[in-house]
């Protein structure tokens, strides 16, 4: 059936997309047809992957180390929480914050479940005040049942004293 939709747009598509060529370029070039069978391989390689909602809670500390160049300090962050499709984790972070801008980039995160099962973030933000920050994190993988999990979860981080942190995030996890 789905390459009969396929073959259907194909045929459709064609003849219209001729009507307005000029000639000097192709409507699809080698390159694209070569991305979208690629595309399609990948979906069909994740059928069974389901997105779901995701939320977590966790807390730790931080501290500086070091430099990640000119006014970004280096940031890392370790602590302990509870997350939907987890249940209780371990999470190691670390991330630049530029001093000027508050921009958080060069992030990464690693979430241990209690059964070993890994997922792993990239992370970027903001440090919305000096005693909050905002992060965006890309779920890119894992491993155990988390193996090639995908989705996002937007973070806010509360910063205490001693450098202790809280946060909260919600968004989705595919696996």
């Amino acid at each position: 059936m789905h390459r009969l939709a396929i073959l259907y747009l194909v045929v459709l598509a064609l003849p219209l997309s001729l009507l307005g060529c000029d000639g000097t370029a192709s409507p699809v070039s080698p390159d694209q047809v070569a991305g979208l069978q690629q595309s399609d391989a990948v979906i069909r390689s994740s059928e069974d992957a389901v997105a779901r909602p995701l939320s977590e809670t966790s807390s730790g500390t931080l501290r500086p180390v070091g430099a990640c160049s000119a006014d970004v300090v280096a940031f890392e962050a370790e602590g302990r929480g509870r997350a939907s499709h987890v249940g209780g984790f371990d999470i190691e972070l670390s991330w630049c914050l530029d001093a000027t801008t508050g921009e958080i980039g060069d992030g990464n995160a690693t979430v241990v479940a209690a059964n070993g099962d890994r997922i792993d973030m990239t992370l970027a933000g903001q440090a919305v005040s000096t005693t909050r920050l905002r992060f965006q994190a890309e779920i890119v993988g894992g491993s155990g049942r988390f193996a090639g999990a995908a989705g996002m979860l937007d973070i806010v981080a509360v910063l205490g004293e001693s450098g202790s942190w809280t946060s909260d995030g919600t968004g989705w996890i595919s696996y």
